[in-house]
């Protein structure tokens, strides 16, 4: 997996807003009051959902993203004609903020079911090579998906929605997680890491990666742990460079119980936290915002691998494919590959001049891939580059 999936890093996203006039903004929006229940196929991009949804009779690929508000592509927004209401500065999670319209979504419609004036941020998103990669309309934010009660099969790719609760069965094993919510209606959850108590995590299912923390708040000399440095997540704008520790941590979300069982725990250099859906997907996940709480089913389909991977990522700039993470320690590491290297070719297909969607689509095809790998970079033969473990006794 030579992509953002290797470090389990965040995905592109996670956009941040407050202010009086788009608080009330997001508060907007009805659904119809007859009573349905409908379940809708997904597609799953490296761990992401992707729903169809349909307005003034055309499809549309939006991103299922409860860690955001409604975003809709600026070509979209133009060609709907949406007027602003509202101009305010939104930070990505990349800490880079931009003022951008606020509009409103007159119609969206989801099987068939309309939602009916939701607010939604207009925004470009092929800013960046990772998110055109997805080829997104928009993003299905939380102030629209307050309207009605949800079920999300990560795993078996379905997404049910009902205008009662009672029509969306919740098992009695359920995890119950209780959440407080942003302008935006983001969900924000307390949990256990080991002996860390973690508040207003948030509960992200437009985030790729693992449970992300703050790194000063594990004391990581007493942990083993592995470090990358590179340019690990992009964000609404553009992608920074950074460094990540990779630690394995119990997690409780279920607070005051005891868990014995570790998981990979991704820590940043923000102050910070999140649960994405490298995570989540372990579960069936039931969101209702008129209780507060979600319920997390454990997911029998779900199957634990050991983490690992190349020791580095890849990144698209200026039509080729260069080194964009390394692993310290690793073998690409000892080898004296950086960021930012070239690399002229990978398992003998070029990638010294590389269009856009070839990249997608190297992404997507290595994200299974078990390996080994042939690689030129900046001119050195490097070969029989084996999955590595992310960390080791």
């Amino acid at each position: 997996m030579i992509n953002k999936i290797v470090f389990r890093v965040l995905p592109l996203l996670m956009i941040l807003s407050g202010c009086t006039g788009s608080s009330e903004l997001f508060q907007k929006g009805e659904v119809s009051k007859v009573p349905f229940l409908r379940k809708v196929d997904v597609e799953e991009n490296v761990n992401l959902l992707i729903m169809q949804v349909e307005i003034e009779g055309k499809s549309y690929r939006f991103l299922f993203d409860t860690g955001a508000p409604n975003v809709v592509d600026d070509e979209l927004a133009e060609a709907l004609d949406l007027k602003t209401v509202h101009r305010s500065r939104v930070t990505d999670s990349q800490g880079t903020s931009n003022k951008l319209d606020y509009v409103i979504l007159p119609y969206v419609s989801i099987a068939g079911i309309p939602f009916e004036n939701t607010a939604a941020i207009v925004a470009e998103l092929d800013a960046t090579p990772n998110l055109a990669c997805m080829h997104l309309d928009g993003i299905l934010g939380a102030n629209l998906m307050r309207l009605v009660y949800w079920k999300i099969d990560p795993i078996g790719k379905k997404i049910s929605f009902s205008s009662r609760r009672d029509s969306i069965p919740i098992p009695e094993n359920a995890i119950q997680l209780p959440f407080r919510t942003n302008v935006g209606g983001t969900p924000k959850v307390d949990l256990e890491v080991g002996e860390l108590k973690v508040s207003n995590a948030t509960f992200d299912t437009g985030a790729a990666g693992l449970l992300s923390l703050f790194r000063n708040w594990v004391n990581l000399d007493s942990v083993p742990h592995s470090v990358s440095y590179g340019y690990h997540s992009a964000g609404l704008y553009c992608s920074t460079m950074d460094s990540l520790w990779y630690v394995e941590m119990p997690i409780v979300l279920d607070t005051g119980n005891i868990s014995e069982e570790k998981h990979l725990v991704r820590l940043t250099e923000t102050k910070k936290s999140l649960l994405g859906m490298e995570y989540l997907k372990r579960y069936i996940i039931y969101l209702d915002w008129e209780s507060r709480r979600i319920y997390l089913e454990p997911n029998q389909k779900f199957v634990q691998r050991i983490p690992s991977g190349f020791g580095f990522t890849l990144v698209h700039e200026e039509d080729r494919l260069k080194i964009g993470a390394v692993l310290q320690g690793s073998r690409i590491d000892s080898l004296g590959v950086e960021v930012g290297d070239v690399i002229e070719s990978i398992n003998g297909m070029s990638g010294g001049e590389m269009a856009l969607e070839q990249y997608c689509d190297l992404r997507l095809l290595l994200r299974e891939f078990g390996g080994p790998l042939d690689m030129v970079i900046e001119g050195r033969e490097i070969s029989n580059i084996a999955r590595e473990p992310f960390l080791t006794d």
